[in-house]
């Protein structure tokens, strides 16, 4: 999208796209909210050597759930939060793949974690 085009205004009832893309984008905010909380907890066990990493992943799953919870309310309103939501979830799929094929060693049990918003592990 242009950086002077017009953000599209919906008025009246939404169509039955727009019902299920705030549903799923409603279903994504909530798993990423539960992976945070559920993140906690792995902060508070993480020794000093990996408790910026996991303190990291918490607050990523929480912007990412404020992000989710900003586009079911106005999907049409932010640009670029598409964009970078999407950048971050193919760089993460890519990431993973490179890890399970054995490209970057010592990591490979962990490399799916964080790549759907609902990930927690």
């Amino acid at each position: 999208m242009a950086a002077d085009a017009p953000v599209e205004r919906t008025t009246g009832a939404l169509s039955s796209r727009d019902r299920v893309g705030r549903a799923l984008l409603w279903l994504a905010a909530l798993g990423a909210v539960v992976s945070a909380v559920s993140a906690l907890s792995s902060v508070v066990a993480a020794n000093d050597s990996t408790r910026g990493v996991e303190v990291w992943r918490m607050y990523g799953l929480a912007v990412f759930a404020g992000l989710f919870v900003l586009l079911a309310l106005r999907p049409r309103q932010y640009r670029g939060v598409w964009e970078l939501a999407i950048a971050n979830k193919l760089a993460l799929t890519v990431t993973g793949m490179a890890l399970l094929a054995g490209t970057i060693r010592g990591v490979r049990a962990r490399s799916w974690c964080g790549m759907a918003p609902s990930a927690s592990c």
